[in-house]
This record gives C-alpha cells, sequence and structure tokens, in this order.
C-alpha cells in the first residue's frame, strides 16, 4: 500500500526496467490520488498508448504530448494570474519520459523539458504536482538541475550501482 501526500512530496518519479510493474504502480498511484481528491483533474501523457484511456478530457499519446505539457503549463500560469484560493488539485503524469523526449524533434524536446522545470518550480503552489515514469532517469532528460526537486522516487526492479548513484 502506498501513502502519498503530495505536498510533502510534490513532484515524484518512478524508475525501473520494461516488465517491473512501473505502470501499474502508477495507475495505481493515479486511482489513489483521484479517489481521495474527487475533484482533481489528471493530465496524462502517455507516449506509448499504452493506458489506452482516450475517454479522459486530458489524455494525449505520441506527438500530442507536447500539447498535454503546454496545455498543464497553461493551466498552472491561470491559476497563479488569477489569485483564486479554491484551486482543486491536478496531477500530472508523463509515462515513458525518455522515450518521448528520444522520439521528438529537437525544439519539441526542449519545450517539453523547459515545461517540467517550470511545473517543478511553479506547480505545488497552484496545487498541481507531477509523477512521471521512466527507464532509466539520466540527467539529460531534465534542464540543468530540475531533476533536483523531484522529491520522491520509487525504484523497481534490479538497478545498478551507478543507476542508484543517481539519486544519492
Amino acid at each position: 500500500h502506498i501513502l502519498y501526500y503530495p505536498h510533502s512530496c510534490p513532484h515524484s518519479l518512478i524508475v525501473g526496467r520494461t516488465g517491473s510493474g512501473k505502470s501499474y504502480a502508477a495507475r495505481y498511484w493515479m486511482y489513489q490520488f483521484l479517489n481521495y481528491y474527487p475533484s482533481a483533474k489528471l493530465y496524462l501523457l502517455d507516449f506509448k498508448n499504452e493506458f489506452n484511456f482516450p475517454q479522459l478530457p486530458r489524455y494525449y499519446t505520441n506527438f500530442d504530448c507536447v500539447q498535454g505539457m503546454k496545455s498543464f503549463v497553461q493551466e498552472m500560469g491561470e491559476r497563479q494570474e488569477s489569485h483564486n484560493v479554491d484551486k482543486p488539485p491536478i496531477l500530472l503524469y508523463i509515462d515513458e519520459l525518455s522515450a518521448l523526449l528520444t522520439f521528438l524533434d529537437k525544439k519539441d524536446a526542449e519545450t517539453f523539458r523547459h515545461g517540467i522545470s517550470l511545473a517543478y518550480m511553479v506547480s505545488r503552489a497552484q496545487n498541481m504536482f507531477t509523477l512521471t515514469g521512466m527507464q532509466r532517469a539520466d540527467a539529460s532528460n531534465w534542464v540543468a538541475g530540475a531533476r533536483d526537486n523531484i522529491s520522491f522516487v520509487m525504484l523497481l526492479g534490479e538497478f545498478s550501482k551507478e543507476g542508484c548513484e543517481m539519486f544519492s
């Protein structure tokens, strides 16, 4: 059982090899978040279309994941400008970040990295949180230093010494 306190750990990461249970853990995490916060919104950026939830209003696949990140950042900016204190929680889940960034052209990849960095710096104050799933959490996936804002890391499966040292 996972107890998740988004205000204590606003930006979380699930890392593991193929078949290690990342998708299962992410589904459980999202379910618990939405169950605990019934008024919450979910942005689901599913690069590989693994989750297959086309009925969700903020579900993005393939190249549309860039638009999903832009929409999340836009909503964050709107919340920041509104000064409204009633802000239902929002969770952004990015599945397979490394694969997505590898697939995108250089301009879109940089736009996406910038969006993540901005989310890590601003979103908590707007009651917005992030969860990312990936196979390997190399620093190259983030704008310089942004990875240091991840407050909770779940490692699934076996990891090399180098893989574990990424978070020490």
